[in-house]
């Protein structure tokens, strides 16, 4: 089994491939991990599903999703690779629909304004620092505002704090927190579950997405979400974040 052929069976091996196609979908997976993380992706679609968690899906929607899903699981599984592979991406599709509607607010669009001139490096810096610490003790003077004060490390990806911003968006007050390899700069904003515009894992899994020229890395930490803008390629995005930490 190869790439192209896993992936038009990952959904159905989320739900349990039967017999011989389960032993070479094990083995694929064994050595590819753009296809284990693709498995992982859609492990979370489906418990995400399966969970009602989709507060921001019209409720006849929703039930018409977990209705299909309760059908396909009554019917003869001989057929199930090829029903579940259907399944799996129009489930994926109406979630992708919610989020993009969700995506187009007024608010979501004022905060995007904003992470453009911070991804060019345009950001007006209030507090410029390389030590996290500091920046940490600047966002709790403004915690009154409902600002986290948590700073992420970014140097296992290259990039070194260049200090922090306030901003006023519509619906909140934000503090951005800029970070620069001396080519990118990648904008930290760090915010509360309950006022970011996506559903997002609440294992902990990072999302990646892009909105126009801005790719997107998104995270949620208990009732908290840290999110990540840059204009690099997504993909350089995705292999720095995901380079491995340094002991020590």
């Amino acid at each position: 089994m190869n790439c192209d052929e896993y992936r038009d069976y990952v959904a159905a091996d989320v739900d349990g491939l039967p017999g011989a196609e389960a032993d070479a979908a094990r083995r694929h997976l064994e050595g590819c991990p753009s296809c284990r993380q693709e498995r992982e992706r859609q492990t979370a679609v489906r418990a995400l599903i399966r969970s009602h968690a989709l507060p921001d899906m019209p409720i006849g929607l929703r039930t018409r999703v977990l209705a299909s899903i309760a059908e396909e699981s009554r019917r003869d599984r001989r057929a199930k690779v090829f029903r579940w592979a259907w399944l799996g991406a129009a489930a994926v599709g109406v979630l992708v629909a919610v989020v993009v509607v969700r995506d187009r607010s007024k608010p979501f669009a004022a905060w995007i304004r904003e992470y453009d001139l911070a991804a060019r490096g345009a950001l007006a810096i209030d507090f410029p620092t390389q030590a996290p610490g500091e920046l940490e003790g600047f966002y709790r003077q403004h915690q009154a505002d409902g600002i986290p004060a948590h700073v992420v490390d970014l140097s296992h990806a290259g990039f070194r704090l260049v200090g922090g911003a306030l901003a006023s968006f519509p619906d909140r007050r934000a503090r951005l927190s800029l970070y620069s390899d001396g080519e990118h700069f990648i904008v930290c904003d760090y915010l509360f579950a309950k006022r970011f515009p996506r559903v997002l894992p609440a294992s902990g899994e990072p999302v990646f997405f892009s909105q126009g020229d801005l790719n997107f890395c998104a995270r949620r930490i208990g009732d908290e979400v840290c999110m990540l803008v840059t204009r690099m390629p997504m993909e350089l995005f995705r292999s720095r974040l995901e380079a491995p930490v340094s002991p020590g």
